[in-house]
């Protein structure tokens, strides 16, 4: 069986091949769930997506009441938005 590197530029693997047509339709479903949400409910979305990219720049807080309710907050850092700009 050849190395993926021995492979002419854009052939995959079968198994990778599959791996991309799998995450390419699970994006595509994500966008078209995200397209339907209220615009407080893509911000939240966008917010915690920041948060799992640069998690320095934004400071968290996650409360759990007594019910088992969850609340997240996320805030950003002072300076954070500074540090970013170039």
């Amino acid at each position: 069986m050849r190395r993926p590197d021995d492979l002419p530029c854009g052939v995959l693997p079968q198994e990778e091949r599959i791996q991309e047509e799998l995450m390419l339709a699970l994006s595509d479903s994500i966008l078209r769930v995200i397209a339907g949400l209220g615009p407080v409910s893509r911000l939240r979305i966008l917010a915690f997506l920041h948060l799992l990219e640069k998690p320095d720049s934004l400071r968290t807080r996650l409360e759990v009441s007594a019910s088992g309710d969850l609340r997240l907050t996320l805030s950003a850092e002072p300076g954070a938005a500074q540090a970013q700009k170039h």
